[in-house]
């Protein structure tokens, strides 16, 4: 979210990368004090699916503002 509200969405281009499925995955550390309390109730629950990329560089583009309805 921006300061002034809106919320902004950006394309990410890259190369397919390969994929694979992990056997074990577990986070460690200041949850809270690196994301925030509403991140640390979802990242320090147990992991519903977890997978290793091997990446590469991406390229960002512009960002455009969305429009979000609330329900």
């Amino acid at each position: 979210m921006q300061r002034d509200g809106m919320l902004m969405e950006y394309r990410v281009a890259h190369p397919s990368w390969r994929v694979w499925k992990a056997e074990h995955a577990e986070f460690s550390g200041d949850v809270e004090a690196l994301y925030g309390r509403a991140f640390a109730d979802v990242l320090l629950r147990p992991p519903s699916s977890a997978f290793l990329a091997d990446g590469s560089q991406v390229a960002v583009m512009r960002g455009r503002r969305i429009d979000v309805v609330v329900a």
